[in-house]
């Protein structure tokens, strides 16, 4: 039972640091009151829509 614990537990850490895509979308602005809720808020509904994570 040990031996397949530690094969569960290196097969975990090898899915792990295998490389991902990864895609970092930032809205900033620097005034406030120019609209950077509602897009962000839009732009997660639509993510939500097409089921994006």
């Amino acid at each position: 039972m040990t031996k397949n614990m530690i094969q569960d537990q290196a097969s975990g850490l090898r899915r792990l640091t295998q490389p991902s895509l990864t895609k970092v979308i930032s809205v900033t602005g620097g005034k406030g009151g120019v609209g950077k809720s509602n897009v962000t808020l839009g732009m997660a509904i639509c993510m939500a829509r097409k089921v994006k994570r």
